[in-house]
């Protein structure tokens, strides 16, 4: 994840980097890596892989890892690896007021574009940073989209400046052969503010 975002961060200063992001971005694609980072600290952040956006264009979302937990814990699910990531969120020390940022793998394995979804839909804390007006976003300036094409249907997030964030894929539709497809639909799930 810290390559693909080192072109982003190294438009800031040092200063405004660790403001935002509090420690370096050093998780290993392969696993939690919690070898390198032993204890969660309060705040977690993450991108989600954004389908047709620009990396550089990505929302960097940073939630409580409490609220995180919770959520996982709602969703019970107990596979190896969310089963390690739960404890190291279960053991967090809140005092620790840095943000760690979470590696693409480990958001492709969680699902957590789906954890952005339950945020921005039931109206619950989360923050956004969206790169392109350089601001740090609520769920006041976020607005979701449900989107259907093809037999996909997508969800998106978009900021308030106009810049889309993130967008992931919700559901596909497996059609029998010689069947049509349902035709084109956006709707907007929860508006700005």
């Amino acid at each position: 994840m810290f390559n693909k975002l080192k072109s982003f961060f190294m438009r800031k200063s040092k200063s405004e980097q660790q403001e935002w992001c509090g420690i370096s971005l050093t998780v290993n694609d392969n696993n939690v890596n919690l070898e390198t980072h032993p204890q969660c600290p309060k705040y977690l952040s993450f991108s989600v892989v954004a389908f047709h956006i620009p990396i550089e264009n990505r929302g960097i979302f940073r939630v409580k890892a409490a609220e995180l937990l919770q959520w996982l814990v709602e969703r019970d699910r107990h596979g190896d690896f969310e089963t390690t990531f739960r404890k190291w969120l279960d053991d967090a020390d809140f005092s620790n007021e840095k943000t760690y940022g979470l590696s693409d793998n480990t958001v492709f394995k969680l699902n957590l574009e789906f954890f952005i979804d339950d945020a921005l839909e039931h109206d619950h804390s989360i923050k956004t940073y969206c790169p392109a007006c350089e601001t740090e976003r609520t769920n006041d300036d976020i607005k979701l989209v449900q989107e259907s094409s093809g037999g996909w249907i997508y969800r998106l997030v978009d900021c308030k400046c106009g810049s889309r964030l993130a967008s992931y894929e919700v559901m596909h539709f497996i059609l029998k052969e010689g069947s049509e497809l349902p035709k084109s639909s956006i709707r907007v799930v929860k508006d700005f503010k």
